[in-house]
């Protein structure tokens, strides 16, 4: 009923081929080792095969829906994987109700289910990090695939091509015990991670959680990734926090401001955005002098309410305040926008629902931030800010052309908007708690996060320092 096969790795097909050159030449033998060709110096793993006797289309339990056999035996030595083969065949005729082995696919799909209601963004990087980079690396490790397959898998694809290559990754994930991964391949897969140190933590962080899930929910006793190896050394992660958070100069921001305070010369920079949608350059011109005033990342400014705007304050009645809670951590913000800004959301274009001025209520509001960021960015190469020309293929009539030209681009970022509140925050003088209030973070995080501005708060504190000495000097030389 079942048979055996051998999966050669590629050190095994490289020695084959080799050996068997003319042959293979002469087309008298296959380019890569027989499947049925038992002898092999080399750890090839057999896999058992054949049909399946407990079929059932109709059935909702997994081990009956799929008509045929495959399963992975990590097993090199003939009479042991022979041995494996008949207990198989066994439980499938004798015990046809033995719960079937939980696999890594089983985790997966459920990972995924329970995490589908997070942002795009972090749904992104569970796609790329926990399930496809993951599986095709213990693929490779295992020898299911070659890196030529693994290559093959991790590329960029279209939206249409993603239910297939999901179906291959579930393929290969499929054999793959729940409980085979060890916590030394876990350390080695994190090792592959490159890029930024923020990137790599992050990517880190998120392998953890799925196996911490995968322990949680009593898929496997032991948790894998408990003590997962560090990627980034103390030494690194030291240099990565002195690093300055880019900010903007204030001859940067007064010209951002001079464009976000004149509706004319937003609306002709963004005219073509304005045949889709008249009010297009005062939603984005609001939003953009919004950003400026309250710190908001992009995705809180996108779901910013008009019922979060409070009544005057009697301190300051040009002055409005707003209380946001964050679409990232849930924390409150509590910024202050300036009455005339808000009087421009309320009366100078149509909201886009009832309740957000610059989001439907409906879809992925990061979506919605990804186009505002693209208009941005047109406000900044119009304002001169870190302008550079770069090659890009552009769109015309919603179609992108097939070669690409020479355009303006800005290495501006409205987050930079973020950081420059804080830069000014500190200058000011302003104690940290207020600081993480204003922006809805918890205090450690603004500490670590900022703290490349520690000196301009120790210049504050140097000042308050020689005030000190010099009311000293002052009493001593009284007493004296």
């Amino acid at each position: 009923m079942l048979r055996l096969i051998k999966r050669h790795t590629d050190a095994c097909n490289t020695a084959y081929r080799k050996a068997n050159a003319g042959a293979i030449s002469a087309n008298k033998k296959p380019k890569n080792k027989p499947e049925g060709d038992y002898k092999c110096k080399h750890p090839c793993s057999f896999v058992v095969i054949g049909p399946n006797p407990n079929y059932d289309p109709t059935s909702s339990d997994p081990g009956r829906i799929n008509s045929r056999i495959k399963i992975t035996l990590d097993c090199d030595n003939l009479p042991t994987a022979t041995q494996k083969m008949r207990d198989i065949e066994h439980d499938l005729i004798l015990n046809p109700d033995k719960p079937r082995e939980v696999t890594l696919t089983d985790a997966l799909r459920s990972y995924r289910k329970e995490k589908g209601t997070t942002s795009r963004e972090r749904r992104g990087k569970h796609e790329r990090v926990v399930f496809r980079r993951q599986v095709l690396f213990l693929g490779v490790r295992y020898g299911l695939i070659d890196e030529a397959k693994k290559i093959e898998l991790d590329v960029k694809v279209s939206k249409e091509d993603e239910p297939e290559r999901e179906r291959k990754i579930y393929e290969i994930a499929e054999q793959i015990p729940i409980l085979k991964p060890t916590n030394l391949e876990i350390d080695d897969y994190l090792k592959t991670f490159d890029g930024k140190i923020s990137s790599r933590k992050d990517n880190r962080a998120n392998v953890m959680s799925f196996w911490r899930w995968v322990w949680v929910k009593k898929m496997r006793a032991d948790n894998i990734a408990a003590s997962a190896a560090r990627i980034v050394s103390a030494r690194e992660e030291n240099q990565e926090k002195g690093k300055r958070r880019p900010t903007f100069t204030a001859e940067e921001r007064n010209a951002y401001m001079r464009l976000c305070l004149d509706p004319k010369a937003c609306a002709d920079i963004l005219k073509r955005e304005n045949e889709q949608d008249p009010d297009a350059s005062e939603k984005t011109r609001c939003l953009a002098w919004m950003q400026v005033e309250s710190a908001m990342a992009m995705v809180d400014c996108v779901t910013f309410a008009g019922d979060e705007i409070g009544k005057e304050l009697p301190e300051d009645p040009d002055a409005l305040p707003v209380i946001h809670r964050r679409c990232k951590t849930g924390q409150i913000a509590r910024p202050v926008l300036p009455k005339v800004l808000v009087e421009q959301i309320r009366n100078t274009f149509k909201w886009d629902s009832d309740r957000y001025p610059f989001w439907s209520g409906d879809g992925d509001p990061e979506n919605r931030g990804k186009t505002y960021r693209d208009r941005l960015k047109k406000l900044f190469v119009a304002a001169g800010i870190r302008v550079y020309e770069r090659m890009k293929k552009r769109k015309s009539g919603g179609v992108t052309k097939d070669e690409p030209e020479n355009v303006f681009d800005s290495h501006g970022d409205p987050h930079f908007w973020r950081h420059t509140w804080v830069r000014d925050a500190y200058l000011e003088g302003t104690p940290i708690e207020e600081i993480a209030e204003y922006l809805g973070d918890e205090v450690g995080a603004v500490k670590e996060y900022y703290s490349c501005f520690d000196d301009l708060r120790h210049a504050n504190l140097v000042k308050n320092a020689r005030l000190v000495r010099q009311r000293r000097a002052t009493s001593y030389a009284s007493q004296a």
